[in-house]
């Protein structure tokens, strides 16, 4: 059962019917602004969706290159137990070839090569 102030069970209407409402119509630049903004309601619904796709691609590669690292990771471990060389008798001479000593290998290289092509001598 429905129940109000004005309701009018026979009709089933609602409302006392005392109120008209008046709406001009709407002028070209009313029409102009509802239309601007549809479009760019429009248009920011592709770029989100754009951007959910792209975002999608995104995690992706993440996980592709999370794996990379992890693969490569291992790769540098099992090579820096291959690099290990062993000595014959005692312990203190015995070489580890570290990631890090080669790292400061590399970079003694870098600069040797960097010096002679900025003062020209060879060596």
């Amino acid at each position: 059962m429905v129940c109000g102030n004005f309701y009018n069970p026979s009709t089933q209407y609602r409302g006392c019917q005392y109120f008209k409402w008046y709406d001009e119509d709407q002028c070209q630049w009313q029409k102009d602004v509802i239309n601007q903004l549809l479009l760019d309601k429009k248009l920011l619904k592709c770029e989100s969706e754009m951007l959910k796709v792209e975002n999608g691609h995104l995690i992706e590669q993440k996980k592709i290159m999370s794996e990379e690292i992890e693969m490569l990771n291992l790769k540098l471990k099992l090579g820096e137990k291959k690099m290990e060389v062993p000595s014959y008798g005692s312990n203190e001479g015995q070489v580890h070839f570290t990631r890090a000593s080669m790292l400061k290998v590399g970079l003694v290289l870098v600069v040797v090569v960097f010096l002679v092509k900025l003062f020209g001598h060879s060596v």
